[in-house]
């Protein structure tokens, strides 16, 4: 079968211009399982487009290819099988689009869709949009897999689908998690614009980001620059001069799942209730893989949880120095505080981490463990920022306000303790939301959503409250966190 695997145009606030590419780590898995009989061919209509974007009302943007180009991308290619991938319920709407794109040029065209809303809703999704055929509930690689080798057919045998049969939406059982994450092969990487992932990347569309970036947001460029200077001025007597993040780059997933449950997250309807991790020798071969044949100095780390096993972290970081791998890490998210201690993060700085963050959430014990669920101890927080003072680690940490069970002087609490927490960094969030949450469905079932709440617009960062409960209103939440954010402001440690 020839196979288009389509990474969605995004529409975003201006605020977040530019908004440049990320690798699409979940097309290049599902592409490295299809068998060599199939053609296979990844559109990234962000990457492939860079530096395109177009003003819409409300002060949004669409970011990446137009309609009409992804339309004579499919009718140039002409494939038998397109898969749409929709990670975040903001991007449904995108991928609805564009499905409706590939059967206005060929009806005939099987379309597929998955991510972790369609895994969420899948029902419902097919319910939405008439021009989806299959939605791929939970981990998709080996539904893929089987759907290609069966050429579209035999659908009643595939498990982990929602499909249409007739005028019927027919749920298939659950797909079994994959327990070997060793046997999944790396990612297809030769079938992206690799190197335009990067901010050193050399390609013409990395220029136009550029130059997308001095017309949005000079002050971000400048931010940008500044800390290149201030990283050059200040010298790793262990192991020379290190950049945090500006060469070629790559996103890497080293484990699957979440052994926790918070309230606000919807990870389990994809990894389901089991946490998997890659060994670390298979994990080192990636990493070598990328460094000698791509020319990689430096790894995001995207998982969900990262060092969840200590034994595991230490040896992927020794591996790194041992197999001379002069790169640099940085964890955006996936941190575990309450397993780091001084040994640790000197191994992980030596191996390169130069910055971590930490979901901390809230300020508040009780509303951390009966609310939010996080089991953290809050002393131990200060402890791992002062630790990664000490070895030379920039430490970050996530925190929101606004969440049902909160009350207004939990979360100034929260703030309060933000401020005085000891880490560098600082991002004060707006409780949203999200679909697929034990939250959002409380919300939903108690009426705590405000009437102006758009699911598909629902932005992380978003600044607007949402939430409306007997202890607080949305008006209270926004006041809390303007005033929470202008004292980090002050002091240079708000980072949004």
């Amino acid at each position: 079968m020839k196979v288009m695997l389509i990474n969605p145009f995004c529409i975003v606030p201006r605020s977040w211009m530019p908004y440049g590419p990320q690798e699409p780590l979940a097309l290049e898995y599902l592409a490295a399982v299809a068998s060599p009989d199939h053609d296979v061919r990844i559109l990234d209509c962000r990457a492939e487009f860079q530096g395109q974007y177009k003003a819409l009302r409300g002060n949004m943007f669409h970011v990446g290819a137009t309609v009409e180009q992804i339309q004579a991308a499919i009718a140039g290619w002409q494939p038998d099988l397109v898969r749409v991938t929709a990670p975040f319920a903001t991007q449904i709407r995108a991928a609805h689009t564009v499905l409706k794109t590939v059967k206005d040029v060929d009806q005939r065209i099987i379309t597929v869709v998955g991510g972790c809303s369609v895994s969420c809703y899948p029902t419902r999704t097919l319910e939405e949009n008439p021009s989806i055929d299959i939605a791929v509930t939970g981990e998709g690689e080996l539904t893929l897999k089987e759907l290609l080798d069966r050429e579209g057919g035999g659908l009643d045998e595939i498990d982990g689908i929602v499909y249409r049969k007739g005028e019927k939406i027919v749920a298939n059982r659950p797909r079994k998690p994959v327990d070997n994450l060793d046997d999944i092969p790396f990612p297809r990487r030769d079938l992206v614009p690799f190197e335009d992932y990067s901010l050193g990347g050399a390609g013409i569309h990395r220029i136009k980001e550029l130059l997308t970036a001095l017309r949005f947001r000079e002050d971000k460029v400048r931010a940008v620059i500044g800390r290149i200077v201030k990283v050059l001025r200040r010298r790793d007597p262990r192991r020379g001069w290190r950049l945090p993040s500006y060469g070629r780059a790559a996103s890497v997933v080293t484990s699957r799942g979440c052994p926790f449950n918070c309230y606000f997250c919807a990870v389990r309807n994809v990894w389901g209730n089991t946490y998997r991790t890659r060994s670390p020798e298979n994990v080192l071969d990636e990493l070598t893989l990328l460094y000698k044949e791509y020319g990689v100095r430096h790894f995001g780390i995207v998982d969900d949880n990262f060092n969840i096993s200590k034994k595991r972290t230490i040896a992927i970081c020794q591996g790194v120095i041992d197999r001379g791998l002069d790169v640099t890490f940085r964890a955006d998210s996936g941190v575990y505080v309450a397993n780091l201690d001084e040994e640790t993060l000197s191994l992980m700085k030596r191996a390169g981490f130069h910055e971590l963050y930490f979901g901390i959430e809230s300020g508040n014990k009780w509303v951390l463990h009966n609310v939010i669920n996080k089991k953290i101890d809050l002393e131990k927080v200060r402890e791992v920022a002062r630790l990664c003072k000490k070895v030379g680690i920039v430490s970050g940490g996530y925190f929101m306000v606004g969440v049902p069970g909160e009350t207004i002087d939990s979360m100034e609490e929260t703030v309060r303790f933000a401020i005085d927490s000891g880490l560098d960094r600082i991002r004060l969030y707006t409780c949203q939301p999200f679909p697929g949450s034990r939250l959002y469905e409380d919300c939903q079932r108690e009426g705590w959503i405000t009437g102006d709440f758009d699911a598909s617009k629902a932005l992380i960062f978003d600044t607007k409250a949402h939430i409306k409960t007997s202890e607080f209103s949305p008006e209270d939440v926004t006041l809390v966190a303007e005033k929470g954010r202008a004292a980090l402001r002050q002091q240079k440690r708000l980072d949004m």
